[in-house]
């Protein structure tokens, strides 16, 4: 986007957009204007799973023979085609009593706590239609697990001796299979495709306040004024089965891949993704019939733009800095759950950089304290004594009580999400305090 906005150039926009009411506002040109980058994003993803089961079986000399047959010619593969009726046939043929039940049952359990089997996609064809996996897909035996054999309690005979009470000796059909002769068992399974559609909005850095996104399939709205933008076609983006490993996400999407799948699946077969990005610019007016400070926004002023006045909904007169503690609060709630912030010692040292950045001005009151306070309390990654170790930072007049390690991070993408996140920090009141800055400059210097 080429247009850029600063307090030179907001007026004439702000008439632009709304002249109804360009004369009742007076803009706080002390508070640089900041834009907010939003992306909206849908996708439709296919995932594949494999739920097993086992048929444990008692087998006559024909059936027995067919599955010997279909046995060898499967060879040293890991899985293989079989006909759905033979699996049917299967299904109706006596069952037999394996010392292997409890295993199987253990196996079953597994798939169905973590959502199936895990197949090798290069192992197996699936049913595409038209670039996209088809619902009906083959059915596949598992070869390692499936046998078939004469019975061990009968020899193969289907009979076995057995003497009643005066001692005589008689031919009775054999209990374990059940007369048959022989047992086998054959673990299967049949892929299942499922769909999946998401949409959401992200902003690059933090978000504004008051900013109410309604997200309805492919189209977005903000409720507080009449916006409306509606993605265009997805692209694809994954493909990853039939021994396929294709990705082309673009640049700007690589951060939200991650939400896309707890979203949809972990393990996605298929991905294809629309996004459109919002620009958003945030300033700050005075109301001239009540002389009060409010912040505006302007959206997309290039493409579809739009204007929103008194975004808070409330009067804002010099009480940044409390807002500035929401932030910090919510901030800390979003990084001890997320994907990016796994590792426990970076989540510990971007909360001390964080509660830096708070007192680094000695502005935070005892209200604001008790806010913090909460918001740490609620680190589930921390123990108690930790988490009262960070509470007692908040007694500090100022940031000398970090250190050296509190600037070393494993991972340079929690590095530099930190530094973004105590940037927007320090800023929330309109202006950078020194102090504030210098900190953000080390951790910036480090990586």
């Amino acid at each position: 986007m080429s247009t850029t906005i600063t307090n030179d150039n907001l007026s004439n926009i702000i008439k632009e957009l709304m002249p109804s009411d360009y004369n009742s506002i007076i803009l706080d040109t002390t508070i640089p204007v900041k834009e907010y980058k939003y992306y909206f994003i849908s996708a439709f993803t296919q995932h594949v799973e494999f739920r097993s089961r086992h048929l444990d079986i008692s087998l006559g000399d024909e059936m027995y023979q067919r599955y010997t047959t279909i046995l060898d010619e499967c060879g040293d593969k890991e899985f293989a085609t079989i006909e759905k009726s033979f699996v049917e046939e299967m299904k109706a043929a006596p069952k037999w009593s394996s010392e292997g039940l409890l295993s199987s049952a253990r196996k079953r359990m597994s798939e169905l706590i973590n959502g199936g089997r895990n197949v090798d996609h290069n192992k197996i064809t699936l049913n595409e239609d038209e670039g996209f996996l088809s619902k009906e897909q083959p059915t596949y035996i598992v070869i390692k697990e499936s046998f078939c054999s004469p019975c061990s309690n009968c020899n193969g005979r289907g009979t076995v001796e057995h003497e009643d009470k005066q001692g005589i000796p008689h031919q009775e059909s054999c209990p374990v299979c059940n007369g048959y002769g022989h047992t086998g068992r054959l673990s299967f399974f049949t892929p299942t495709i499922h769909e999946k559609n998401c949409a959401f909005v992200r902003c690059v850095e933090g978000e504004i306040e008051g900013m109410d996104f309604v997200v309805n399939g492919d189209t977005l709205n903000i409720k507080s004024t009449e916006y409306s933008v509606t993605n265009g076609p997805k692209k694809r983006m994954l493909t990853r089965y039939n021994g396929k490993e294709e990705d082309n996400y673009d640049e700007a999407l690589k951060p939200y891949i991650e939400t896309i799948r707890d979203k949809t699946s972990e393990n996605n077969a298929v991905e294809e993704i629309a996004y459109t990005v919002i620009p958003c610019y945030r300033f700050a007016y005075r109301s001239i019939l009540t002389n009060e400070l409010h912040n505006g926004i302007i959206i997309d002023p290039e493409n579809n733009a739009a204007l929103i006045l008194n975004v808070d909904g409330e009067s804002r007169i010099m009480s940044s800095v409390k807002d500035s503690i929401k932030k910090i609060s919510r901030f800390f709630g979003n990084i001890s759950k997320s994907e990016g912030f796994k590792d426990k010692e970076d989540l510990w040292h971007t909360t001390r950089l964080l509660i830096a950045v708070a007192v680094a001005d000695g502005t935070v009151n005892d209200e604001e304290k008790r806010n913090l306070t909460v918001a740490i309390r609620g680190i589930e990654q921390f123990t108690s004594e930790q988490q009262d170790s960070l509470v007692r930072l908040l007694g500090e007049k100022d940031a000398s009580f970090l250190n050296d390690d509190d600037f070393v991070f494993h991972s340079r993408e929690n590095a530099e999400e930190t530094a973004i996140r105590m940037q927007e920090l320090s800023q929330a009141d309109g202006f950078v305090h020194i102090t504030e800055q210098k900190i953000i400059e080390r951790l910036k210097f480090k990586y």
